[in-house]
């Protein structure tokens, strides 16, 4: 599945110190998107899934006292 794909291209790629490179919702919709695979709310829809079934989770990010997240 390609969207598989991409969520593990995202993961691979992605720096912990840098959130401009993680895995995000609108990210991945983004470039879904782009590509012309499927629409924002498609993805949506399949994301709640992936959610359902464990294969994504959701994660927020904790926000520290300067509001910037370091």
């Amino acid at each position: 599945m390609l969207t598989v794909d991409l969520l593990v291209g995202f993961f691979a790629a992605h720096d912990r110190g840098d959130p401009t490179t993680w895995a995000t919702v609108g990210r991945l919709q983004k470039l879904v998107a782009e590509l012309g695979l499927a629409s924002r709310r498609r993805m949506d829809d399949l994301i709640a899934r992936f959610r359902q079934t464990g294969y994504v989770e959701k994660w927020r990010r904790a926000w520290s006292t300067n509001g910037f997240g370091f």
